[in-house]
C-alpha cells in the first residue's frame, strides 16, 4: 500500500507538481485574505454593537425628556383653566 503511493507519487510529472505547489500557494493566499475578513467583520459587528447601543440610550433618554416635557403642559395647561 505504502510502495503504491510512494510509485505514484513518483510518477507524477514534474510541471504537474509546479501546478498542485500553484495552486497551494493561491490556497494559503485566499486562507489569509478569508483570515483577516473575519477579523475585520468582528470589530465591525463591535462598533455597530457599541453605536447600537449608545443609540438606544440617547432614545430613552429623549423619550424621558418627552414624558416630563408632557407633563409640564399638562400642569400647565391645568394652571391656565383654574386662572379662567
Amino acid at each position: 500500500m505504502v510502495n503504491e503511493t510512494v510509485d505514484v507519487i513518483a510518477s507524477i510529472p514534474i510541471a504537474l507538481l509546479e501546478r498542485l505547489e500553484f495552486l497551494t500557494k493561491i490556497g494559503q493566499a485566499l486562507g489569509i485574505v478569508a483570515i483577516v475578513y473575519i477579523i475585520f467583520l468582528i470589530v465591525r459587528g463591535l462598533l455597530q454593537w457599541k453605536s447600537t447601543r449608545r443609540v438606544k440610550s440617547i432614545f430613552q433618554t429623549v423619550e424621558d425628556i418627552n414624558k416630563k416635557l408632557d407633563k409640564l403642559i399638562r400642569m400647565s395647561s391645568k394652571k391656565k383653566s383654574k386662572k379662567k
